[in-house]
């Protein structure tokens, strides 16, 4: 059973009680990420993410890492464009020793000036590894080819320019500013009930304060666009992707089946088509990079750089047929079936669940259960996904990213279209 609380500071609780579970999955969410900071500031969400590691008012680093494993961990972090997230596994006898914890962690954080420093090189390093690392870079190239001029296209690690500039100054203030307050939610799931929990968090995150600023959000448009980016070598990394619904869309459920259709398995038609039929890719697959406000479906591939043309005129030809043709409803039905397989396994993680309960209350305001979520994904019709990819598959929003060494087909790629 899924219960929700807000305290009287505006932190949000929900809690899902799961009798036969032998852990507990807490997560400490908090509404912002990336596409929140300005231009100046780029990084410092994540920047912030990394210090909550290191040293509290009464916590060294090496505290924290024994009361960790004390608590049996691990405890982890992440920061995406739209939400951060601090979240720990533990036994439900220790979810006081962890509630506790946890909060010591983002509310008295100390920001040691040698530890800051430290783990601006850490980040740096992240930062250099990712662009060295051209199968996870395409992707973020992608994202601000798409969103150009928009704070949702940027990299969430900002870059060596901007995390060079960030100050211990500005790293308190926006803590201070942007995570304790009520965009907090309080996320658990397992052997452990409500009003448990209220109890310890009430008195845990007393200091919250109520208040919350606003940023305005400038309107993410997708863009038709190219972008080129040379790499020695001879492999190639392929981003195709076009618009796709936000994460509120009512039509999100066919959306995913489309995606799944496209590229969500080994049966999935960018699979067959460019490994199993053509030989041309070891790896190929796509999916949903999806917000509150815009989203995308990109196909990613690799392959050799001089079949790099190929690769992405087999990928225009699936995305081109999507739109024309409906799916069969034996292949819709595999493909559904896979995907509430999928939901139903989720079900035997604790972290899963209070996963789950965090992202519904971001982006829908209310817990979408897993059997909701079933339900909508059996009333979909080919139809329906044929619709959906006509509307969506636009020349006006395709938009594709390449690393590799492809200037010899430059300019048959510069013009592509459906």
């Amino acid at each position: 059973m899924v219960e929700k609380s807000i305290l009287p500071n505006g932190i949000r609780v929900l809690t899902e009680n799961i009798p036969q579970a032998h852990s507990v999955s807490i997560g400490i969410w908090v509404v912002n990420g990336s596409r929140h900071e300005s231009l100046e500031q780029a990084g410092i969400s994540h920047f912030v993410e990394h210090m909550l590691f290191k040293g509290s008012a009464n916590c060294s680093t090496l505290d924290i890492s024994k009361k960790v494993d004390a608590l049996g961990g691990p405890l982890n972090g992440f920061t995406g464009r739209e939400y951060s997230c601090l979240h720990l596994r533990t036994l439900p006898e220790k979810l006081s020793l962890a509630i506790n914890l946890m909060a010591e962690l983002l509310l008295k954080t100390c920001y040691d000036p040698d530890e800051v420093e430290k783990e601006r090189r850490v980040i740096l390093q992240e930062i250099e590894r990712l662009n060295a690392s051209p199968d996870e870079k395409v992707h973020d190239l992608f994202s601000q080819t798409f969103w150009p001029d928009n704070a949702l296209g940027r990299p969430v690690l900002g870059t060596v320019e901007s995390v060079q500039k960030i100050t211990r100054d500005a790293l308190v203030h926006f803590t201070r500013e942007r995570y304790i307050n009520s965009s907090l939610i309080i996320s658990i799931a397992g052997n452990v009930g409500h009003g448990q929990v209220l109890e310890h968090v009430i008195t845990a995150f007393a200091p919250v304060s109520a208040l919350c600023p606003l940023t305005e959000q400038a309107e993410p448009l997708p863009v038709k666009a190219v972008s080129l980016e040379p790499l020695v070598g001879t492999q190639a990394h392929i981003c195709l992707g076009t618009e796709a619904l936000s994460q509120s869309h009512p039509n999100r459920f066919a959306g995913m089946l489309l995606n799944a259709v496209l590229g969500g398995g080994m049966s999935s038609r960018l699979f067959q088509s460019l490994r199993e039929e053509n030989g041309l890719v070891y790896a190929t697959y796509s999916y949903l990079n999806s917000h509150s406000d815009s989203g995308a479906m990109v196909s990613y591939a690799t392959t050799s750089a001089t079949q790099a043309g190929e690769v992405v005129a087999l990928i225009l030809e699936q995305l081109d047929h999507l739109r024309h043709h409906a799916v069969s409803a034996e292949e819709l039905d595999a493909v559904r079936q896979r995907l509430q397989d999928r939901l139903k396994m989720s079900l035997d993680s604790t972290y899963s669940r209070m996963e789950r309960m965090a992202l519904s209350e971001i982006f829908q305001g209310e817990y979408v259960s897993v059997r909701s979520v079933m339900r909508e994904l059996a009333k979909v019709t080919p139809d329906n996904l044929c619709k959906l990819a006509h509307y969506l598959m636009s020349n006006d929003s395709l938009c594709l990213c390449i690393i590799g060494d492809v200037d010899d087909q430059a300019e048959k790629l510069q013009n592509i279209s459906f």
